[in-house]
């Protein structure tokens, strides 16, 4: 069996993130470093199409770490078009890459864990995080830590944590 489509239906804020640990041969032994080590919003924006002219258009994804408090930009502000692969681009490679794509090296055999899990007729794709800030650049987070994750429609709001209607805001604290 392969996939032969995919269809955005929402989207949201993720924190996946990915640590230096020692030994680890996979991405997704980076990835799954601790029982608390992931994030997703409890708010969800639906897509209306996944492609140019949709509401996704004008929406922005950064980031912000709060270390003994003082707040860090630690994402660049991005727009999400700004992405390399978006829309039909990216659709297509995560089609390419669960159908195809091998275990070697740090990579998996995205298809295995398909069959494995019966063949899901849903999944969620995160796209991954922005470039880091300058912050973020030199500095690992910390016990201690707050991670704000922010998506926000740049026609009506700004890159920053304060809340409102057209924004998401996954909030952790680093354990």
């Amino acid at each position: 069996m392969e996939v032969a489509n995919l269809v955005a239906k929402k989207f949201t804020a993720f924190n996946d993130c990915t640590i230096r640990k020692e030994g680890a041969k996979k991405i997704s032994e980076k990835k799954s470093w601790s029982s608390n080590s992931k994030g997703m919003a409890k708010e969800w924006i639906d897509i209306d199409k996944f492609e140019e002219g949709g509401v996704m258009d004008n929406f922005h994804l950064c980031s912000f770490v709060k270390r003994d408090g003082v707040l860090h930009p630690y994402g660049v502000d991005a727009p999400l078009l700004g992405y390399s692969y978006f829309y039909a681009k990216l659709k297509n490679w995560l089609i390419e890459k669960m159908n195809e794509q091998k275990d070697f090296g740090p990579l998996e055999n995205i298809s295995d864990h398909l069959k494995d899990s019966n063949y899901p007729k849903e999944a969620i794709v995160s796209i991954g995080a922005t470039a880091y800030a300058e912050f973020g650049e030199k500095n690992y987070l910390q016990s201690g830590d707050e991670v704000f994750v922010v998506v926000y429609d740049a026609r009506k709001g700004n890159a920053n944590i304060e809340e409102s209607e057209d924004k998401i805001i996954l909030h952790q604290r680093v354990m």
